[in-house]
C-alpha cells in the first residue's frame, strides 16, 4: 500500500489557532515567570543589603557602646585612683593602703607568704614649714613620695597616711632586708634639696645636715598573720621610738 506524504499542516484552522494561542500563552507566562524571578531575585537582594546595612548597624553600635563602657570603666578607675590617693605624693592613701593592704594579707595567708610592715615619720618636718614655708614642704613631701615610688617593688605598698607620716608594706622579704631597704631609702631622704634663703636656719635649728630625715618602725607579718591593718600599722608605729633611741646612742 502506498503513503501519500504529507504537505503543511493538516489540521484544522481551528485547531492551529488554539495551537498558537496556547503557545502564546505558555511563552507570556514563561516571560512573566521569568520577570517575577528576576523582580525576586531583586528583592533578596535587596533585602539582604538591608540585613547586612541593619548588621553592620548594630556591630558600630555595640562597639561604641563597648567603647562608652570601656570609657566608663576607665573613669571609674580614675575617680577611684583620686579618691584612695594621696593628691600630692600620687601614693596611697590611708584608706587606699588600708584596703590594698586588707587584699595582700589574704593572699599571704593563702599562699604562706611573709612581709614588713614599715611605719615612716619625718622627724621635726614642721620646722620646714615653719621656717622655710609650706610650698618647701609640699616639695619635700612629693621629693620623698617619687624616692619610695622609684626605689620600690610594684609589689610594694606605699601610701602616705598622714601629714608627715608614710606606711609602706614590703612583701616577701624579712626583717633584716627590709631594714637595708630603708637604709638605702633614707640616704637618698637625706639628699634631698631645696633651694629657699632659710635653709641654713631650718638645718641649725633641726640640728641635722640634711632637710629631712625620717625614723622607721618596723612589723614583721607572718604567714599565719590574723592582724588587721590597723594592728598592724600600731606596731610597726610602736616601733618608731625604739629605732629613735638606738640611732641616738649610735650617735653619742
Amino acid at each position: 500500500m502506498a503513503i501519500t506524504p504529507t504537505i503543511g499542516d493538516r489540521r484544522p484552522p481551528n485547531t492551529r489557532k488554539e495551537s498558537i494561542a496556547k503557545l502564546r500563552l505558555e511563552l507570556r507566562q514563561l516571560r512573566e515567570k521569568h520577570t517575577a524571578l528576576e523582580e525576586e531575585n531583586v528583592l533578596l537582594k535587596t533585602e539582604n543589603l538591608h540585613l547586612t546595612q541593619a548588621m553592620l548597624r548594630l556591630s558600630e553600635a555595640g562597639d561604641r557602646r563597648d567603647k562608652r563602657l570601656q570609657a566608663q570603666g576607665e573613669r571609674i578607675k580614675e575617680l577611684e585612683k583620686i579618691a584612695h590617693h594621696d593628691g600630692l605624693t600620687g601614693l596611697l592613701d590611708r584608706r587606699g593602703m588600708e584596703m590594698e593592704l586588707s587584699k595582700t594579707l589574704k593572699t599571704i595567708t593563702r599562699n604562706k607568704g611573709k612581709g614588713v610592715v614599715v611605719y615612716l615619720d619625718l622627724d621635726k618636718f614642721k620646722l620646714v614649714n615653719d621656717i622655710c614655708d609650706h610650698e618647701t614642704g609640699d616639695h619635700v613631701l612629693a621629693s620623698i613620695g617619687a624616692i619610695l615610688h622609684k626605689r620600690l617593688r610594684p609589689t610594694d605598698l606605699i601610701a602616705r597616711i598622714g601629714g608627715d607620716e608614710f606606711l609602706v608594706f614590703l612583701q616577701d622579704v624579712d626583717l633584716s632586708v627590709a631594714k637595708r631597704i630603708v637604709g638605702e631609702i633614707q640616704v637618698l631622704v637625706r639628699g634631698i634639696t631645696v633651694k629657699h634663703p632659710s635653709v641654713s636656719t631650718l638645718l641649725k635649728v633641726a640640728n641635722r645636715d640634711s632637710v629631712i630625715d625620717f625614723s622607721a618602725g618596723y612589723c614583721v607579718v607572718e604567714k599565719d598573720c590574723d592582724s588587721s591593718f590597723t594592728m598592724l600599722m600600731k606596731e610597726a608605729e610602736k616601733d618608731v621610738p625604739k629605732f629613735h633611741a638606738r640611732r641616738h646612742s649610735e650617735t653619742e
